[in-house]
């Protein structure tokens, strides 16, 4: 029997279908994930940091030791040290020091490179995000074709 260890790497939400997936030995399928069934097997594995996003161009990467966020929209970075600052209080982005260029290029390089629009929102209209189309009208196209009262 194999010794219990914490795993601390970093994964997304997107990859836990890929992880189920492989650990159910199902048909492999295309998608956005990776399985992390590997770290389950051996928590110290070298690991791709967790990408995040909040709007389009706003984007997260976390690694064990570094937190950069890039928000592309109003060209704002921030960069945090995880072990020395773990509440995220001092932002080292505007430090101008070879290592701090050099990692801040790193980390961008996990980055999403295309930008996807913004999801339409729902149609009554509540939701405090921009419209797609920049206006203040509920985009009605995605609204729900099924009559909730007849479901089940």
């Amino acid at each position: 029997m194999t010794k219990m260890q914490d795993c601390y790497r970093n994964v997304n939400l997107l990859d836990i279908y890929p992880t189920l997936i492989d650990l159910c030995k199902l048909p492999k399928k295309e998608l956005d994930g990776n399985s992390f069934a590997p770290l389950l097997k051996n928590p110290t594995l070298k690991w791709t940091p967790a990408i995040t996003t909040m709007d389009k161009g706003n984007h997260s990467v976390i690694t064990e030791k570094w937190h950069y966020i890039n928000r592309e929209k109003n060209g704002v970075e921030e960069l945090y040290d995880l072990e020395n600052d773990p509440m995220e209080w001092t932002n080292l982005a505007n430090k101008k020091t070879n290592e701090l260029e050099a990692l801040k290029k790193e980390l961008r390089l996990y980055m999403p490179v295309n930008n996807a629009d913004a999801v339409a929102n729902d149609s009554k209209g509540d939701s405090d995000k921009e419209k797609v189309d920049g206006s203040n009208t509920p985009d009605l196209t995605l609204k729900s074709k099924r009559k909730l009262s007849e479901l089940k």
